[in-house]
């Protein structure tokens, strides 16, 4: 039997587009504000069903959830309603388990007064406009896993490239992509975002290294202390100066 694609549906997918991959608990509270019902779990395996989904077996931290990734035959459908063109759309994961973690940052962000935007990596790789945008281009190039612009008074933006570092890199490559971060000019600064102590000690090591005498531009913060339930996200660069996002 047919399916009538609705409002709803478009915004579903359009969700499970920016992030590559989004849990069914993050589908249920993000469009369908949180019902515990059988709607939105009903919902989303009809449009499985008839190919605009991909179902996903997803092992988190041993807890298995279902999940789904947008398909080619969605696109039609959603192609028109970011705002400005994508002319290569990525519909796969290359790190489900870090995705699905983007996507609640994305949802802790979009709560702050201050929110504008929240550009994820699959729109900044999929996009020629993004890709020339003068605030946007250098974190394209870079490959962030992420944009967040915010609003400031009178009028001003700020805009800080985010990453969200799930597992413990080489010190060779934080240097790199820090390297790169110190010779943009449109942003005003990165986010790291660590799963760990660990990975937040080695990411502050290389930014010593890195950074020599020059101020910090790089912003560090716990996940955990992320997704915790302050207004007020604050994140503190080696030299101890903080930024906070509220």
């Amino acid at each position: 039997m047919p399916i009538e694609i609705r409002a709803r549906d478009i915004e579903i997918m359009k969700f499970v587009y920016k992030y590559r991959v989004a849990t069914y608990p993050q589908i249920r509270q993000r469009i369908f504000m949180g019902s515990n019902g059988s709607a939105p779990r009903d919902r989303i395996r009809k449009l499985c069903n008839h190919g605009f989904l991909k179902s996903l077996s997803l092992n988190l931290d041993k807890d298995f959830l279902r999940g789904v990734r947008t398909t080619e035959k969605s696109w039609p459908y959603i192609k028109h309603t970011f705002g400005f063109e994508i002319e290569r759309p990525h519909f796969k994961s290359e790190s489900i388990h870090h995705d699905v973690r983007l996507v609640e940052i994305g949802q802790r962000f979009e709560k702050l007064k201050l929110y504008d935007e929240f550009l994820t990596e699959n729109l900044l790789q999929s996009s020629d406009y993004l890709t020339t945008h003068l605030l946007f281009k250098e974190a394209v190039g870079i490959r962030s896993d992420g944009v967040l612009s915010l609003k400031g008074h009178e009028g001003s933006q700020f805009v800080y490239a985010i990453e969200l570092e799930v597992s413990k890199k080489s010190p060779e490559r934080y240097r790199s992509k820090l390297n790169s971060y110190y010779q943009t000019l449109g942003l005003d600064g990165v986010i790291y975002i660590c799963g760990d102590t660990q990975i937040k000690q080695a990411i502050e090591r290389a930014d010593r290294e890195v950074s020599t005498n020059r101020k910090s531009i790089v912003y560090l913060g716990l996940e955990e202390d992320v997704m915790g339930h302050t207004k007020k996200l604050i994140f503190y660069n080696k030299d101890g100066d903080g930024i906070g996002l509220y």
